[in-house]
Parts: structure tokens; sequence; C-alpha cells
């Protein structure tokens, strides 16, 4: 599985949008369902309850950057990502602490970045495996300086939380990332709670099953 750092070079094959219980089409659909809140992936392995926003609506963006892998990225206005990406486990031979250490930190050190913290603790979906770090212009929103006095846009770091953990045959990555002032390496909208409480609040909102999940009749247009 490649490692997902989180940047706007997310490569995003088909997307569409949400608004509640609307969907805004963006001239390609996504293969899974969006309705009544909920994001029901294509094969019906896992649904993610959209989390509330101020904003007004979530971008739903799906990417299939591989064979077996499905990344769903949610972004708002208020400078959120929420990424779930589902890989095909094929590392059984190797423990959840290896495969991270293996296949996600060492990438990221690879590509010049510290992780923050790095520990094992219990979630809804079982044991998983925390890591934060922060991505440099990895935001999904942008900030304007002053330099030389002119104004520039700029984008923001972000502030990157990730679970990992094995489910019916797949590890996955619940993933949650947040645009950091710049000028202040803080959080660029008001605080809405430590960093992995509100990680752990969009991963208890997906729920994985072995058998497909029903998907949602869609309304006509």
């Amino acid at each position: 599985m490649r490692v997902i750092i989180v940047s706007l070079a997310c490569v995003v094959l088909l997307s569409g949008c949400v608004n509640l219980n609307e969907i805004f089409t963006t001239g390609a659909e996504i293969r899974g369902d969006v309705e009544k809140g909920f994001y029901v992936a294509p094969d019906g392995r896992f649904r993610i309850k959209i989390p509330q926003t101020s904003a007004g609506k979530f971008t739903v963006q799906e990417s299939y950057p591989a064979a077996g892998v499905l990344e769903v990225i949610l972004e708002d206005g208020l400078c959120r990502r929420f990424i779930v990406a589902e890989q095909v486990d094929i590392h059984k031979g190797l423990t959840l602490d290896e495969w991270v250490d293996q296949r996600l930190i060492g990438g990221l050190e690879r590509e010049g970045l510290k992780v923050r913290e790095h520990k094992s603790v219990q979630t809804s979906h079982g044991p998983a495996v925390f890591y934060r770090y922060t991505s440099p212009r990895g935001a999904p929103c942008r900030s304007v300086v002053v330099r030389n006095g002119k104004e520039k846009e700029i984008l923001m770091d972000a502030d990157v939380g990730v679970y990992v953990f094995r489910g019916n045959g797949f590890i996955y990555q619940h993933i949650y990332a947040l645009g950091m002032d710049p000028a202040k390496g803080d959080l660029s909208m008001p605080p809405r709670g430590p960093l992995e409480e509100q990680l752990a609040r969009f991963s208890d909102g997906v729920a994985l099953s072995a058998t497909p999940i029903a998907r949602p009749t869609l309304s006509a247009p």
C-alpha cells in the first residue's frame, strides 16, 4: 500500500459533492453512493457517515491509485480533509506494528517527514496504530501572506492523524487532516477539539461489513 501523504496532489479519478441529503455532480460520478449523509463504497464493504460541517457541504472524491486500493476523500470549507483508505491485506505474516513501521512510517521518513506521535490504541474497530505528523503544504486550503508589501497565496501545512487497523481481510487507514496557520503553527480555524478526538469521532462513523452493506436507492435528479 502506498504511503498517503496528505496533499493537494492526491490523484482523483472520479468525484462528486454532497450537501446533506443532496448530490452535486462535478462532471463525473463517483462509483460509490452518497445519500442521507452517508457514503457507501462501490462493493458495499464499508459505509462512511459524512461529518457535520458549518461550511454547507462536503466534497466527496474517490481515488483508485492501484489494484485493490480504494481511497475516499472528504473535504469541506473549514480546511479539513477526512480519508478512508482500503487495501487488500497481502502481508498477513507481518504484525500490524511491523506493517505500519515498514510500509508507512518508513515511507514518511524517506520523504523527510517526522512522525510526532506513534502508539498502539484501542478503537471502535479494534486494536489500531495511531500516528501523527505535519504535512508541509498538505492542507486543503490556502492562506494569504504579505511578502515585500505584496499579498501572496500559499498552501498551508496540515496536522495529520492516522489510525491503521485490520478488518475483514483488509488494512484500513482512517485519516484526519486540518490546516495550520503558517504564521502561528496552530490550527487555522477555531478549535474543534484535540486532533485525535476528531479522528476517533470520524472513525466511529465508519461501518465495516464482511457482507456488502445495502446501497441506497438514489432519487432521480
